[in-house]
């Protein structure tokens, strides 16, 4: 449905619903092909939603690393900053597998960043 909605003209980059884009509703449902074709369309990497962040930080939360590095690959901004949840390497690194923290890190992942409460990932691994 999704193909043939896009190959119609569909606004790939339209906001909507609780993830605020077709691509991170994607993400959060764990669609593959559907990330694919979006990404294929050109999907915004780096659109947010005001109750879920990016779909790199749904992706992060998530601990899929290989979406992860997909959407690092697609350009995603990897220091942006959710108002509540901080940055995808704060989010890892409380919570996430290793391996969603190395591909963070190896994708640019500022490691001193700070979110609103004043805790950075070290203190996030640490706590």
């Amino acid at each position: 449905i999704v193909q043939m909605l896009l190959a119609a003209g569909a606004n790939v980059n339209a906001e909507c619903g609780i993830f605020g884009s077709a691509l991170s509703a994607a993400v959060a449902k764990d669609h593959d092909s559907i990330v694919q074709a979006l990404l294929s369309k050109n999907a915004d990497v780096n659109a947010r939603s005001v109750h879920c962040g990016s779909a790199l930080l749904l992706a992060t939360i998530q601990g899929d690393e290989k979406k992860v590095q997909l959407l690092l690959y697609e350009r995603a901004d990897v220091n942006a900053e959710d108002a509540d949840l901080g940055t995808a390497l704060l989010v890892a690194s409380e919570d996430g597998p290793l391996e969603t923290v190395r591909v963070l890190l190896d994708g640019g992942a500022h490691v001193d960043v700070q979110c609103g409460d004043g805790s950075n990932a070290l203190y996030a691994s640490s706590s």
